[in-house]
């Protein structure tokens, strides 16, 4: 299946030597009777939307605006770019200030996972947390005037600890792949 990934930038080696030390001191406790059995790459399917909102200008904004032309300043809405990226396997949202390099490349079905949720709850979660940002920084309640969305996958190093067979706990650390790019929760505006 050829999707769009972040690209890998831990190899297979460095993964072990963490899986190894099972993660933190807390991991090291919760698995201190159970072995590495299996490390596994899985790619794990985000959401980055590209949301384009509507904000009714303050007095304020509309009194102090320079060096932009009269049908600006006489606009009754101001528009507002906002960048976010939805995790599918928990549907928690974040503003994005940059995205990382992404690799268009063809992977088996077996080491994707695709999300958990619909597209619908993605796009709920994505505009509550652009709706609570914009109405920070502006005030109002900004309008959605367009939407798009773009499926990206995020790779993982998958640390299986214990026997894979019915009836048995299996405990599991992931390991982001992409060195941990966290998406900041920044804001991202343009004017």
């Amino acid at each position: 299946m050829l999707v769009k990934v972040f690209e890998v930038k831990m190899s297979k080696e460095e993964a072990y030597k963490i899986a190894q030390n099972k993660g933190s001191w807390i991991w090291r406790r919760v698995f201190s009777k159970n072995e590495l059995t299996e490390l596994r790459l899985l790619y794990v399917e985000y959401v980055l939307f590209n949301l384009t909102f509507l904000c009714k200008r303050s007095m304020l904004n509309k009194l102090t605006v320079k060096g932009r032309d009269d049908v600006a300043r006489k606009g009754k809405y101001n528009e507002q770019y906002v960048k976010i990226i939805c995790n599918g396997t928990s549907c928690r949202a974040a503003l994005v200030d940059s995205i990382p390099k992404l690799v268009e490349i063809d992977i088996p079905q077996s080491q994707i996972q695709d999300s958990e949720f619909s597209e619908e709850e993605l796009i709920r979660s994505a505009k509550k947390i652009s709706i609570r940002a914009i109405h920070r920084v502006i005030g109002g309640l900004p309008q959605i005037a367009s939407s798009t969305c773009q499926h990206i996958y995020r790779p993982f190093w998958v640390a299986y600890y214990g026997e894979m067979k019915e009836g048995n706990k299996v405990r599991y650390i992931t390991i982001p792949a992409d060195y941990g790019h966290t998406t900041k929760r920044g804001e991202f505006f343009k004017n």
